[in-house]
């Protein structure tokens, strides 16, 4: 079966072309299309989440420098 959905609407919910879609029975005679969204690889994620870590630590460290300064000045 081919279904026909004009650009303007799937355009509406930044659907395009070459997109991947979940198609999905809903209520009674109803269908729920959804863009699926690729996610990230499980590597790519844990590199971002160290590197956020690494940024918290930094700037941990130089809230506790600059509280040491200012206690002993």
């Amino acid at each position: 079966m081919v279904v026909s959905i004009p650009q303007t609407i799937l355009a509406e919910v930044e659907i395009f072309e070459g997109d991947r879609l979940l198609i999905e029975a809903s209520a009674p005679n109803r269908l729920a299309i959804t863009k699926k969204i690729q996610t990230m690889p499980s590597t790519q994620r844990v590199e971002l989440e160290l590197s956020v870590l690494q940024a918290r630590k930094t700037a941990l460290k130089s809230d506790i420098e600059s509280n040491v300064w200012q206690h002993h000045n």
